[in-house]
Formats: C-alpha cells, sequence, structure tokens
C-alpha cells in the first residue's frame, strides 16, 4: 500500500506541475511527438493537448479540492462496499484487499467488454483474489457475482423506477397537451357560434 501510495503522489505531482505550467508541457508534448509514426502524430498531439486543456480546470484551488475529496470519498465507499462483502464471506483479507481490488477493476474496466463489464470484473476480482491473496477458486467466484450484483442491481432498480416515474410525468403531459388543444378547439367553435 506504500507504493500505491507512492505512484498516486508521484501521478498527482504530473497533473499538478502540467496544470500549472501548461506551456512548457504543450512544448515538451510537441518535441516528444517526433519519435511518434508520422501517421499518428497529429492524432496524438490533440489527444495531448486535449487532455492538458481537460486539467486546466484543476487550476482551481477550489474545484481541485472538490474534485479531490468527492474522488476520495467515492472510491472509499466502493472499497467500503467490497470490504463488508470480503467480511460477509469470511475472505480474512482486510480493507486494503478490497482497495487493491477497487484499482484492480478500474484498470480492467479500460479492456473493451460488454455493458456492464460482465466476465471483464469477474475474470479480475477472482483472479486477484486467488493469485494474489490465496483465495479458493469457488469462494472467489461466489464474491465476485455476488458483489457485481451489489453495484448494479441498486441503480438498475432506482434507473427502473425514475423511468417509470417519468413515463407517468410525459403521459400526463401529453394528456394536458390534448385538454389543452381540444379546449382551443372549444374555444374556437364557441367564437365561431357567437360570430354567426
Amino acid at each position: 500500500s506504500i507504493a500505491l501510495g507512492v505512484i498516486a503522489i508521484g501521478v498527482l505531482g504530473m497533473i499538478a506541475a502540467v496544470t500549472f505550467n501548461r506551456e512548457p508541457a504543450m512544448k515538451l508534448i510537441d518535441r516528444l511527438s517526433v519519435f511518434a509514426p508520422e501517421r499518428i502524430r497529429p492524432k496524438l498531439n490533440e489527444v495531448a493537448h486535449n487532455t492538458l486543456d481537460g486539467f486546466a480546470v484543476l487550476a482551481n484551488p477550489r474545484v481541485a479540492a472538490l474534485l479531490v475529496g468527492w474522488s476520495l470519498a467515492n472510491w472509499l465507499t466502493v472499497g467500503g462496499i467490497l470490504y463488508l462483502g470480503m467480511e460477509a464471506f469470511s475472505l480474512g483479507t482486510g480493507f486494503s484487499a478490497a482497495m487493491f481490488i477497487v484499482v484492480a477493476t478500474t484498470f480492467g474496466f479500460f479492456v473493451p467488454s460488454s455493458p456492464g463489464s460482465f466476465g471483464v470484473y469477474h475474470a479480475i476480482v477472482i483472479n486477484t483474489l486467488e493469485n494474489v491473496f490465496g483465495v479458493p477458486r469457488s469462494v472467489a467466484v461466489s464474491y465476485a457475482l455476488v458483489m457485481h450484483f451489489v453495484f448494479y442491481l441498486p441503480p438498475i432498480l432506482l434507473g427502473a423506477l425514475f423511468l417509470w416515474r417519468e413515463r407517468q410525468v410525459w403521459q400526463r403531459s401529453q394528456l394536458l397537451d390534448e385538454i389543452r388543444l381540444l379546449q382551443g378547439g372549444a374555444k374556437r367553435v364557441e367564437l365561431a357560434d357567437s360570430e354567426g
């Protein structure tokens, strides 16, 4: 966990250096891009410059502090949920193992996969638990399936609930539009009758 801390501090330091020294970073990227194949050089430069533009928001200390705070809270919450699952399965691996799985699955999501990362998530969790923490494969499989279910079921149910509620709102809205249209037509008929 010390190594992960050192890596995180190094990455944050690089981001801070790039954020506050944007022009020298742009020049460095332009100089280093000559080593890339010529056909991908323009796209590589564009991606690098867009990335630097994205970091520009971090120059505002308040925004940067909020971003770091919310990110840390999010990662710790996910790690806490995984840790509670580990306790429920009596894995005896500790909170650092939960955080290791958070990091491993985060990097694993870079691999293109099916919606919901079915298969990729399970493979990463199972192999990490089995090969790094010595958890028996059958227990690791059960843990991966249950934790994926825990992370995906609440948003699916909430999404379905809000979709249903939104559908109700849209139906009422369309009904009101139809009533207004009919009322407008009725007023026109009354006006025509009164003029005639």
